[in-house]
């Protein structure tokens, strides 16, 4: 055969000798072909989504709850708030691995609720019979405080209203109590104006303010802690304690006052003092927490707080019983959600729980995935050679057979025939040729292999017709 009717069986646009021909025919099938790379690249992308999932969701988990510590307003350093803060902050980072607890401090409890009011803080410390901020939702309650009255034996002092024109001790050690016992007599209808009030330090000796009629009765102001842990009350003999009458009518009427029980003999078991459970009125001092707070966190302090309650108790003088707040929708403080949940039992699962963070993820893998998916069919995919490509080359075999003039040039077209349908049927074994379009090969190959076999019946026919001619 001549170079003009030499058939290239290389890929399409290739150069190459006729011996390089006859080396691609023993050639080896190629071990990597294109199914092989995309079904790497399809794992990669698989296993590159699940990765970048996970680390973004990871990644919000981490933003929600360890990002930013959790502020508490704490007031100045001393006062028995800031101390609870300390011990809370030091619990938490002993007993949880997603919250923090950084305290802050401030010149006075007033200005530390004002930066809770603000939202510059996520913790404070309120007392009922204070202005409570709207943004404020309750998480414990950390301490009663009630009034007392305390009178001689055998007064004949026996209501507030029996206490006009005397002189009266005011025992407390709490800030703005005087302006609370005020509107605690003016809701009475007792002008406070009638009696006379000396304020005294909350640790004042009881019974010497009753010698020589220095004093006809005393009011003593204190948490339930303090009067549970005073020893002030033992001993005393000459002294009786009586409730607050109408304790209930008082609460309904000045705003923050509660009602609160003294238990038989909390003051004293030797004399018992109170004789009887007294009824009387208060306020409390509860911790609160940012309405717009997460649940999950504020389940997970709440249960801190409640089940560390005896860690946290102040020289045994605060916070010595902290309690749960009031869950009603009705409660002068209303529980955060998060502390309901705790309460009532209704801790979610892990499920529960973090259902957001799965359904975002699912999201997120959803979008990462599509793009995978772009990015891989349309940039990264090997794409597999179509059947037209090598059509072609049988078409231009085909041509030259028509014009081969000899046994052996159609033996040569043969052989390049086979060639290309080897590389075809290797190149569909590794998924490097395409099943698309095979119809239109197939078509093409049969019409050469038919073509080889009538041009090779002619030219062994030629001879003969050659000598009829002749004779």
């Amino acid at each position: 055969m001549d170079s003009d009717n030499k058939i290239s069986v290389l890929r399409p646009g290739e150069k190459g000798r006729e011996e390089e021909v006859e080396e691609e025919e023993d050639a080896a099938p190629p071990a990597d072909g294109v199914r092989a790379k995309n079904r790497r690249q399809k794992l990669f992308f698989i296993l590159g989504t699940l990765l970048l999932t996970i680390l973004i969701v990871g990644g919000l988990r981490y933003w929600a709850h360890s990002m930013r510590p959790l502020r508490i307003a704490a007031g100045p350093p001393g006062t028995v708030e800031f101390t609870l803060a300390q011990q809370l902050a030091d619990l938490v980072a002993a007993n949880s691995t997603d919250l923090q607890v950084r305290i802050i401090r401030d010149d006075s409890a007033a200005a530390a609720t004002a930066r809770f009011a603000r939202g510059d803080a996520d913790l404070g410390f309120v007392r009922t019979d204070q202005k409570v901020p709207s943004s404020a939702r309750a998480l414990a309650l950390l301490e009663r405080f009630a009034f007392l009255m305390v009178l001689p034996k055998a007064s004949k002092i026996a209501n507030l209203a029996d206490l006009r024109g005397k002189k009266v001790a005011f025992v407390t050690s709490q800030p703005a109590a005087e302006p609370l016992l005020r509107a605690l007599l003016n809701a009475a209808q007792i002008d406070p104006d009638r009696i006379t009030f000396q304020q005294m330090p909350g640790d004042t000796p009881i019974e010497p303010l009753f010698a020589r009629d220095q004093f006809q009765a005393a009011i003593v102001f204190a948490s339930f802690s303090a009067l549970a842990e005073s020893k002030r009350f033992d001993r005393l003999t000459k002294i009786e304690v009586k409730a607050i009458e109408g304790s209930k009518a008082l609460e309904r009427k000045v705003s923050g006052l509660t009602s609160e029980t003294v238990e038989a003999g909390l003051l004293s078991t030797s004399p018992k003092l109170p004789e009887e459970d007294l009824e009387t009125v208060g306020v409390q001092e509860i911790m609160t927490v940012r309405r717009r707070l997460s649940d999950t966190p504020v389940a997970e302090l709440a249960g801190i707080l409640l089940e560390n309650k005896n860690a946290l108790a102040v020289s045994n003088t605060f916070a010595t019983r902290i309690e749960p707040p009031d869950t009603d929708k009705d409660a002068y403080i209303v529980a955060h959600k998060g502390v309901a949940e705790y309460t009532d039992n209704e801790v979610k699962s892990f499920l529960d729980r973090y259902s957001d963070l799965f359904y975002i993820g699912t999201s997120v893998a959803g979008i990462l995935g599509s793009i995978s998916a772009a990015i891989y069919t349309s940039i990264t995919r090997v794409k597999p050679l179509e059947p037209s490509e090598y059509t072609e080359q049988v078409l231009a075999i085909t041509d030259n057979i028509a014009t081969a003039k000899t046994a052996l040039e159609l033996d040569e077209a043969e052989k390049e025939l086979d060639i290309v349908l080897r590389q075809v049927l290797i190149g569909l074994k590794h998924g490097n040729v395409s099943t698309r379009g095979l119809d239109g090969f197939r078509l093409a190959y049969e019409r050469a292999h038919s073509a080889i076999m009538q041009r090779r019946q002619r030219i062994a026919e030629a001879p003969v017709i050659s000598r009829v001619s002749e004779a």
